[in-house]
């Protein structure tokens, strides 16, 4: 197609079927001009199913291995809990507890101020905690910042 997939932005997956996910690894492990912050949303998929299938569960294997050998931070997202939506997939968050070297975002996805700190983030520190959940939202907020030093000093 002709396409430098090494500038992507971002990396949506859009559904749970592996010819979208199983790519992953492979495309994580190449040499972006800017490695990704984080990846948003991993678990959002399940939005579109009530039960957890054992095709989930190997879907869900697919992105936690690629993101923890990429050393990329999964985001756990409080804006499901606030809406009652399906995610955070507790599943997913089970099975990314397993995982040693993998990384987590906590974040409340805030379309109000008040929505920046609220219960519903407080549920989410809190159950990431109870999963043992390795957050490393400090270490992210050091990489945006300079990002954003970068951004303005090349304007």
């Amino acid at each position: 197609m002709g396409i430098d997939v090494t500038k992507a932005e971002a990396i949506l997956l859009s559904h749970s079927h592996n010819d979208h996910t199983g790519g992953l690894a492979p495309l994580l492990e190449l040499d972006f001009a800017q490695k990704p912050v984080f990846i948003a949303h991993p678990d959002a998929m399940m939005l579109r199913w009530e039960k957890v299938t054992s095709d989930h569960e190997k879907m869900f294997a697919d992105i936690l291995d690629a993101a923890s050998e990429a050393g990329v931070p999964l985001e756990f997202n409080a804006s499901g809990l606030r809406g009652k939506r399906r995610y955070p997939c507790m599943r997913f968050w089970e099975m990314a507890s397993e995982r040693e070297n993998l990384k987590v975002v906590l974040n409340s996805d805030a379309h109000k101020p008040c929505e920046l700190y609220d219960e519903f983030t407080s549920e989410a520190l809190e159950t990431a905690r109870a999963l043992k959940l390795n957050i490393c939202n400090e270490e992210i907020a050091q990489k945006i910042i300079k990002l954003i030093v970068h951004i303005i000093q090349s304007i």
